[in-house]
């Protein structure tokens, strides 16, 4: 007996009846000068942002498969808080703040980009460039010999249609230069891959996490070891959860920076501020994580299920 998949519409059943790949269809990138969109079924679900004249490359918007987009950006209380963002110390130069002195991550050139769907998954994928360097190299930042580090981010959105719910893995593959003899990553106990949730989060979100340890502070500032941790609130009227999970097979041990009050943010650190990585000229590292965004109240297993499958793939 040959079974039909079900179509919501006439347009999906003729897509199929002449094999044309309807998920591959529901998914774009368009791409400026200095920004990134990615579109599902022409409704965008992320924006990136590049400009040269920044101190970072970040995801302004992430949006849920209903259209509300949980990120805020370059806030009053804290202008250098982008969104998704990820930002360390390296040899002592601050890549998170924006002070004076600052480090740099120069987008160099977006590389490749990609879309493709399998087993009903939709995919869009895009790889940039990036020097990382001092703010006094800033005039030679697009040659290699000004970099403390070289980048090659990787970012993969996957909508789950099944769940209704979006997932970004975010790869941060470095390089240590030829002419950079050691880098020290170091930095505050938030430095990495940080969130800044939209005001709606702020003092009423409940954060809770892999360990299942309960948040000391009343939200105000904790730190908990675990492959994963999650923010949950009640967003526009509806239940909204966003979590981050680690692959710590690339990024050792992961200690998540969580708070509510005075605002909501959650991010995914490697605890250099207490034991700083180091690494030598010609070395290698990178950093793996996956962002979800569910449009529901997920549960601990819930984000098990996930980290489960996520690792399970990245490893084939």
């Amino acid at each position: 007996m040959i079974i039909f998949p079900r179509f919501r519409t006439i347009a999906q059943a003729l897509a199929f009846a002449i094999g044309i790949d309807i998920y591959a269809q529901s998914i774009e990138i368009k791409q400026g000068d200095d920004y990134l969109q990615i579109l599902h079924n022409k409704k965008k679900v992320l924006l990136y942002v590049f400009s040269t004249n920044q101190f970072k490359p970040y995801v302004k918007e992430l949006y849920s498969l209903d259209g509300r987009n949980i990120l805020l950006d370059a806030p009053p209380d804290h202008l250098h808080h982008h969104g998704l963002m990820y930002g360390i110390t390296i040899n002592g130069i601050n890549f998170w703040e924006e002070v004076k002195n600052a480090g740099i991550e120069f987008p160099i050139k977006i590389v490749s980009t990609k879309t493709y769907a399998q087993n009903n998954v939709t995919m869009a994928e895009f790889v940039q460039t990036i020097h990382w360097t001092s703010l006094t190299n800033k005039a030679i930042a697009s040659s290699e010999s000004a970099a403390l580090l070289v980048e090659n981010r990787i970012l993969r959105l996957f909508v789950n249609e099944k769940e209704n719910e979006i997932q970004l893995e975010w790869i941060g593959e470095f390089r240590v230069p030829s002419q950079t003899s050691k880098v020290v990553l170091s930095g505050s106990d938030y430095h990495g891959l940080g969130i800044r949730f939209q005001r709606a989060f702020d003092n009423v979100a409940r954060h809770f996490n892999q360990q299942g340890l309960p948040y000391p502070t009343s939200g105000k500032h904790d730190l908990v070891e675990g492959s994963w941790a999650a923010t949950t609130a009640l967003f526009e009227n509806k239940p909204i959860t966003v979590g981050i999970i680690s692959d710590e097979a690339f990024n050792k041990k992961t200690i998540f920076f969580s708070m509510i009050t005075p605002f909501a943010y959650l991010s995914a650190t490697q605890g250099i501020y207490k034991e700083p990585i180091a690494y030598q000229s010609g070395n290698k590292f990178s950093v793996h994580y996956l962002i979800v965004v569910s449009p529901r109240e997920l549960t601990p297993s819930d984000m098990n299920k996930r980290m489960e499958n996520w690792i399970k793939k990245s490893e084939k």
